[in-house]
């Protein structure tokens, strides 16, 4: 919550004390009536917005605070949902009633209210997602960089960056999923034509937020296009676009082959996946699949000189690439080639 600053005055404009530390400030108001008090600021109470204030109808003055029973009921909402704590803005700023002056000043009302019930309850959730994760993990690096700033920050349009390190080449079809926070909206796309998109919505049915987020993340799904193999040690990047800031992506699982992983670098106490076993366990080697590469060609060079014809095969960075029609680009750049095995 957000409050009038500092806290102190505002407690004591509620309760019409006259603080003394107005003579500080250099006013005077035994004799400036221009400086004393003047109609009566009443404190109300929002339960839905959980939110206090002060409306002085002779002024016209509304006031934002925040005070022991909003306070309160924030903290309890913190406990009840496993969130890890809470953010003071400015530790200075919270109040406390000082007897000897008869008035508010500095104090630790709001910070001890809130470490009395922190201490008595249960610790906090600290897992990375409830959802239940693969037994094993792959090593695949993700990256999340190039976050625009000033006027060209709106719509958030990062590079969402994967690089390859599981030893073998993830083939075309593999699929990425992973959690975005409900912080944003489920608007979530990509810019690089991977048709990332929303798989799991985690939006509010209601339309608001009233009482808290029905869910804390949407589930969010790309995959490598059908053409395009990741060798070991290859990278590949899309620009993402949403709309709010977010912490993640997050809780990423990939399939390979029509298997489920988590990653390595989120879940390092899980075993690492053996990938070298053909199709169900990630790899495809040329050995095993029969197929001959003896006097293939080895990008850049050509089987013809400065192309490649349809169902010419070449190697590409440890892997064998066929081209579907006649060719000039980089094997397993685009479409026009197909992934044929590791070798």
């Amino acid at each position: 919550g957000g409050w009038l600053h500092p806290p102190w005055h505002a407690k004591n404009l509620e309760q019409n004390i006259v603080p003394g530390y107005l003579r500080d400030w250099g006013l005077n108001p035994e004799s400036n009536p221009d400086h004393q008090l003047t109609g009566r600021y009443q404190r109300y109470y929002d339960s839905v917005a959980v939110a206090p204030w002060l409306w002085n109808a002779d002024k016209q003055v509304f006031l934002s605070m925040e005070d022991e029973e909003s306070m309160t009921t924030k903290v309890q909402y913190v406990i009840d949902n496993d969130i890890g704590g809470i953010m003071f803005w400015e530790l200075a700023g919270d109040y406390g009633w000082n007897a000897g002056k008869g008035e508010y000043g500095f104090g630790t009302t709001l910070t001890s209210l809130a470490y009395e019930q922190f201490v008595n309850a249960t610790p906090y959730g600290d897992r990375r997602t409830d959802r239940v994760m693969p037994d094993e993990a792959v090593d695949i690096a993700v990256e999340v960089y190039g976050f625009k700033e000033g006027d060209q920050n709106y719509p958030l349009n990062p590079t969402l960056k994967i690089t390859n390190q599981s030893g073998v080449a993830l083939p075309g079809g593999t699929e990425f999923r992973f959690d975005m926070p409900t912080s944003t909206s489920d608007f979530i796309s990509d810019q690089s034509g991977f048709k990332l998109d929303v798989v799991e919505s985690g939006a509010n049915t209601s339309g608001n937020n009233i009482g808290g987020l029905d869910n804390e993340f949407h589930r969010v799904a790309f995959s490598l296009p059908g053409w395009q193999n990741l060798g070991d040690g290859e990278s590949v990047e899309l620009t993402l676009n949403y709309y709010l800031p977010v912490t993640g992506p997050q809780a990423w699982t990939v399939n390979i082959n029509g298997q489920d992983y988590a990653l390595k670098a989120e879940y390092p106490e899980l075993p690492l996946a053996d990938l070298s076993g053909g199709p169900g366990g990630g790899g495809e080697f040329c050995s095993d699949l029969g197929v001959d590469t003896s006097g293939l060609s080895t990008y850049p060079n050509w089987p013809n000189g400065s192309n490649a014809n349809g169902g010419d095969q070449v190697i590409h960075h440890g892997s064998v690439y066929k081209a579907n029609w006649w060719t000039t680009s980089e094997p397993g750049s685009d479409e026009s080639w197909s992934f044929v095995c590791t070798m």
